[in-house]
């Protein structure tokens, strides 16, 4: 063969071998780039993941204070129901009173004795006043807590500015 074939098929090789070089620190390059890209996107969803459990701690926590409201307001309604109770037994038992203290007294001419069935009207009333303002309190309760619930899952800043409940 002759010297220049010789020097044409080195010159080929060379080319060869410096192109193979060239092509590796490319791929070399190009997987860096592929791993530091990698590494960013798992860095941004180790950021999002933390900032959903921040926001998934923070409903958590404003629905657990939404249902202590509940238990208190329930508490005080429920105090509420005995202590109306207390207060219409307490009338009733003043009515009862007064009715034996009339019927001890001699009626006036022209008129009957004291009417009996004011105490059981007085107890009916009572009985369907609670009912319907056990329904009202029940209802008014309910609304509350639906906001306050709506709220804790709303925007963090409506949720954290709005005003606790109050009865």
């Amino acid at each position: 063969m002759s010297p220049w074939a010789l020097l044409g098929i080195g010159v080929v090789a060379a080319g060869g071998y410096a192109l193979a070089g060239w092509q590796r620190i490319q791929l070399t390059e190009e997987q860096a780039a592929h791993t530091q890209t990698r590494l960013e996107h798992s860095q941004q969803e180790n950021k999002a993941l933390v900032e959903a459990r921040a926001d998934l701690e923070r409903i958590l926590n404003q629905q657990r204070e939404v249902s202590r409201d509940d238990q208190k307001r329930q508490a005080q309604a429920s105090a509420d129901v005995a202590a109306a109770g207390d207060a219409v037994q307490r009338l009733q038992q003043r009515l009862a009173a007064v009715r034996a203290a009339a019927l001890a007294c001699p009626a006036p001419a022209g008129r009957g004795a004291p009417d009996a069935d004011v105490g059981d009207a007085l107890a009916a009333c009572a009985a369907e006043y609670r009912l319907m303002a056990a329904d009202a309190q029940r209802a008014r309760d309910a609304g509350l807590s639906c906001e306050a619930r709506y709220d804790a899952l709303s925007s963090p800043s409506a949720a954290q500015s709005s005003a606790p409940i109050s009865r």
